[in-house]
């Protein structure tokens, strides 16, 4: 799923129940970014509407702020009154996919297996239960590179966007990386340009126009610009 911008879409899902239990806890929910694939992880004992809400008031929305989207599946945990009164009262709208294509939540899915597999790994490799390596197993995945643009998960969300000022030649992140898909081959230049900054906004955000010819760009954040130097 392509979003516009990094906080836009947020798939929510649930690992479980777990066997064996650690602690009581037999749940995992975990909450992927769709712009950045970045996600989020804790243990529950008890697969709630207000765990749920919780989470979603807390490690989101306090975190990273107001979303536009939130997708889920049509489980009860998060299909209920709770929720449904924590999402509306953000104003954040609720796409769930339906019993007949469950893949409408896939980048959660997918996220899911990744997170089970270093799970798995490290239980085996050292002492204690999963819910003890869960925050391990996180870092694990968010500092990883992918493969289809060589930043980990952890770079794309906390990297600091630079400041410019309006006239200032820039380079920006090429599509696909920003994008987080594959490029046209291994090979294919991470960065483009040169553009001018032409208008400067609130939240580090620009306007850029290419310094040869053309038409003002859409709004992209410092993150993906870097200085071109002559």
């Amino acid at each position: 799923m392509r979003t516009p911008w990094p906080f836009h879409t947020w798939g929510l899902d649930l690992i479980g129940t777990i066997h064996p239990p650690y602690d009581d806890y037999i749940w995992i929910l975990t909450a992927t970014k769709y712009f950045t694939k970045w996600v989020k992880a804790i243990p529950l004992r008890k697969a709630m509407g207000a765990a749920i809400s919780n989470f979603i008031r807390e490690y989101i929305v306090c975190k990273f702020g107001i979303p536009y989207k939130k997708v889920t599946d049509n489980g009860t945990p998060f299909v209920n009154k709770q929720v449904s009164s924590t999402l509306s009262g953000y104003g954040i709208k609720h796409r769930r996919s339906t019993p007949f294509y469950p893949q409408g939540n896939s980048q959660a899915e997918a996220t899911n297996k990744i997170i089970l597999r270093i799970l798995s790994k490290m239980v085996y490799e050292y002492e204690g239960g999963w819910s003890v390596h869960l925050l391990d197993a996180l870092w694990a995945y968010r500092t990883s590179p992918r493969s289809a643009t060589c930043y980990s998960r952890y770079s794309l969300v906390t990297v600091k966007p630079q400041t410019f000022k309006r006239g200032d030649p820039v380079l920006k992140v090429v599509e696909h990386v920003r994008r987080l898909v594959s490029g046209p081959s291994k090979f294919a230049p991470q960065w483009e340009g040169m553009f001018a900054v032409k208008e400067v906004h609130s939240s580090s955000y620009y306007r850029l126009i290419p310094v040869k010819e053309g038409m003002l760009m859409d709004p992209i954040n410092g993150k993906w610009l870097k200085p071109y130097y002559y």
